[in-house]
């Protein structure tokens, strides 16, 4: 009979974020899993396999919690003003590491099961934005889409710099993208 299992592994996948999210892929080690997580080293492996297993399932929570919420809110009230706080969202947490940027900046294109995560949740943000643009009436909402998605990615790397750079290129971005409507 085996032994019972002493963590709940979504809990410990939760933390797992966290930590990936805080270090990078390559910033943490097994060690500082097992120190932060709590869990002995074989049980880390036996229940998720090896570290890169463990990042995987860590970002793919991460996208799925991160792309249900943006698909939300981008789907309520005036599709304008919902991208408008999108990308305030994003100038905002621009100081915080994004586990998408970090695995898109660390991992890609190499990593082809990681390169599927990220590619996946830009397809998602891409869809969400263009069925708000859609909805507001503006013209060519799958390219203004296009243009939000690499600002916004933009703005997560520009984050870990100047924060009156990410303030300055918010407030041009939003007089830019707030224009050509076709209703």
């Amino acid at each position: 009979m085996g032994r019972r299992k002493e963590f709940d592994p979504d809990e410990v996948c939760a933390i797992a974020v966290e930590v990936f999210r805080d270090h990078g892929y390559e910033g943490t080690s097994v060690a500082d899993l097992v120190d932060r997580l709590g869990v002995a080293k074989a049980s880390l492996y036996s229940t998720f396999g090896s570290k890169h297993d463990l990042y995987l399932a860590a970002l793919d929570r991460y996208v799925a919690d991160t792309d249900a919420t943006i698909i939300a809110d981008l789907a309520q009230g005036d599709p304008d003003e919902a991208v408008k706080h999108l990308i305030l969202r994003y100038a905002r947490e621009s100081r915080t590491s994004c586990l998408v940027v970090s695995a898109a900046t660390e991992l890609l294109p190499d990593d082809h099961r990681v390169t599927a995560l990220v590619e996946k949740s830009w397809h998602t943000l891409r869809t969400a934005l263009t069925l708000a643009f859609t909805r507001a009436g503006h013209e060519d909402a799958d390219g203004r889409a296009c243009l939000v998605l690499a600002f916004l990615q933009g703005l997560r790397v520009l984050g870990k710099g100047d924060g009156k750079t990410v303030r300055t290129a918010v407030d041009t971005f939003l007089k830019l993208i707030q224009t050509e409507r076709t209703v």
